[in-house]
C-alpha cells in the first residue's frame, strides 16, 4: 500500500511517497488522548517513598538508569508490586477515556494495511478496540513463541495475513505488555533490558542473513524493511536499542543500494520520517539529535502538537 506525505516534499517538490510504511508510536498518543503517563512520573512512584530519591534530583541520569537504581532500592518483589499498581491506574484511566486517537490511528492503519509497532507497556491500544486478537506468528516454524521479547507476538483482526506482515495491519509490542496484573519478562526497563533487546536483534540479523537480509516473522523484520512514520516517540539517547537498529536498517540500506548498482536494478530508499512537536524544538530536537538522525537520512518533520494524530490530514 502506497501512500503520500503531503506535507513533505521531495526535490522536485512532490510529496515524498511511503511504498511500504509502518508506524512506530511512543507513549506520545496517550499524553494526546489525556492518559496520565509519563516514563517520569512512573518512575518517580517506583522509587522508595522513605528515601530523598526523586527524578529531580537524578537528572543526568538516563531512565533505564533510574529503574535499575529504584528496582536496587526497592527489592525485586517491591518493585514489582509498585509497577503492578501503577500500570492497573493507568488501565483504569485508559476505560474511562474516548481514546480518540488511539482510534484514528487502529482505523487509518487497518483500512491502509499498516502494521503498527509500539514501545509501550501498556494494553491503551487493545483497550480502544476489542477486535483485537492475540497472535504469536512464526512465519516457517511451528510452536516457537519467544515470550521474552515477543517477537513474534502481534494482535490483528480477521483480516491479518500472516503471509507478509510488512503490507498487513497488525500491533506489535516491541519493548513487552503489561497484560493481566502480571510483572513479565519482557518489558524493557532497566539497562539489562535494553543490552539484551540487542543481543536479540543480532540474533535476528544473523537469521536474516540466512536469507539475503529478509524474514517474515518478527516485528524486527518490519522494521528493518518498512517505510517507518515515528510518532510521539521521543527516541533519545537512552533508547539504545531502537537507535542501534536504525543504524543497522541505514546500513542494510546502503549495502542494497551498492547491489543494485551492480546489477544496474532500480533501487528505492527505505524512508524514516520522525515527526516532532512545533514549538518544542529544544526538547525534542536538539542539534546532536537531529545531528545523529541526519547523519542515518531521517527526515525530521515538525507538526503542531495536535495535529500530530489527526493522520489522515497528511497521509493520503
Amino acid at each position: 500500500m502506497t501512500i503520500k506525505m503531503t506535507n513533505l516534499k521531495d526535490e522536485k517538490g512532490n510529496p515524498i511517497k511511503l511504498n511500504q510504511p509502518a508506524f512506530l508510536v511512543g507513549n506520545g498518543i496517550n499524553k494526546a488522548d489525556k492518559i496520565n503517563l509519563s516514563w517520569e512520573d512512573l518512575l518517580g512512584k517506583l522509587l522508595p517513598e522513605s528515601s530523598d530519591l526523586t527524578v529531580e534530583n537524578l537528572k543526568g541520569l538516563t531512565y533505564p538508569e533510574i529503574a535499575e537504581i529504584a528496582l536496587l532500592k526497592q527489592g525485586k518483589d517491591k518493585f514489582e508490586e509498585k509497577f503492578k499498581e501503577e500500570m492497573d491506574k493507568i488501565e483504569a484511566d485508559a476505560k474511562e477515556s474516548e481514546l480518540k486517537n488511539h482510534k484514528k490511528l487502529l482505523e487509518f492503519a487497518k483500512q491502509k494495511h499498516i502494521p503498527i509497532l509500539t514501545t509501550n507497556l501498556e494494553k491503551i491500544f487493545l483497550t480502544s478496540d476489542a477486535s483485537l486478537e492475540m497472535k504469536w506468528h512464526q512465519q516457517g516454524e511451528k510452536n516457537v513463541y519467544n515470550r521474552k521479547y515477543l517477537k513474534n507476538l502481534c494482535f490483528c483482526d480477521k483480516n491479518f495475513d500472516g503471509n507478509n506482515i510488512h503490507s498487513t495491519f497488525a500491533l506489535w509490542y516491541i519493548h513487552g505488555l503489561y497484560y493481566t496484573k502480571s510483572f513479565d519478562k519482557s518489558f524493557s526497563l532497566t539497562n539489562w533490558d535494553y543490552a539484551n533487546n540487542i543481543a536479540m536483534m543480532k540474533k535476528v540479523l544473523s537469521e536474516r542473513q540466512k536469507n539475503n537480509r529478509t524474514g517474515n516473522s518478527s516485528w524486527a523484520d518490519i522494521f528493518l524493511d518498512n517505510d517507518l512514520i515515528i510518532l510521539g516517540l521521543g527516541l533519545d539517547s537512552a533508547e539504545i536499542d531502537l537507535r542501534a537498529f536504525l543504524v543497522e536498517k541505514y546500513i542494510q540500506q546502503q549495502i542494497d543500494e551498492k547491489i543494485a548498482k551492480e546489477k544496474h536494478e532500480k533501487f528505492e530508499a527505505r524512508k524514516v520520517i520522525y515527526i516532532y512537536r512545533k514549538g518544542y524544538e529544544s526538547e525534542d530536537m536538539p542539534d546532536s539529535k537531529k545531528a545523529f538522525f541526519e547523519a542515518l537520512g531521517i527526515k525530521c518533520v515538525e507538526m503542531p502538537q495536535d495535529e500530530i494524530y489527526v493522520i489522515d490530514k497528511y497521509l493520503k
